[in-house]
């Protein structure tokens, strides 16, 4: 009985340790690897796509992104916060998971995986301080928590419609 126990807090980890390995690897990459901006520039249809749209301009780690001066970096930039939102929302799903049998209060278990998030979040941007052409930044910890809180409140409302069949 012990092993099928010990089985499935390893099942409820496994997801947990996938997505850290993930943004463990990365995080650790310099700018260069990740640049995308070549292969969206070859992508016409959406360079032209984000050019049509009403114009959106901001500073963003002392950047301007902006839809018709740089389309390419504008997408780049969403694409880039997009992975950012969706790996930590993984992460905090995850965790909510595997924290289940411990924590089973709803609320109380949302409140440790969001600070979970947080921890991890913060760790990922102070250590991308340390990696060639990357920098930490604050607000990447708010998207990250954004990331989660937007998965946690689609999964309620899910789980609500689903009730309600």
């Amino acid at each position: 009985m012990k092993e099928t126990s010990a089985a499935r807090k390893v099942v409820r980890w496994l997801p947990v340790v996938v997505c850290l390995a993930l943004i463990a690897f990365f995080s650790s990459q310099d700018a260069f690897r990740q640049d995308l901006r070549g292969p969206i520039g070859k992508c016409r249809v959406l360079v032209k796509g984000a050019q049509a749209l009403p114009r959106v301009s901001f500073r963003y780690s002392k950047k301007v992104i902006d839809n018709k001066k740089d389309p390419v970096q504008f997408i780049h930039f969403f694409l880039r916060k997009g992975a950012h939102a969706g790996v930590y929302a993984a992460l905090g799903l995850s965790f909510s998971y595997a924290v289940e049998p411990s924590i089973p209060a709803a609320r109380r278990r949302w409140l440790a995986s969001a600070a979970f998030v947080t921890l991890v979040g913060g760790l990922d941007e102070w250590h991308q301080t340390l990696v060639p052409g990357r920098s930490g930044l604050a607000v990447d910890v708010c998207i990250d928590l954004a990331g989660f809180a937007a998965a946690s409140m689609l999964l309620a409302v899910l789980r609500a419609v689903r009730g309600s069949w």
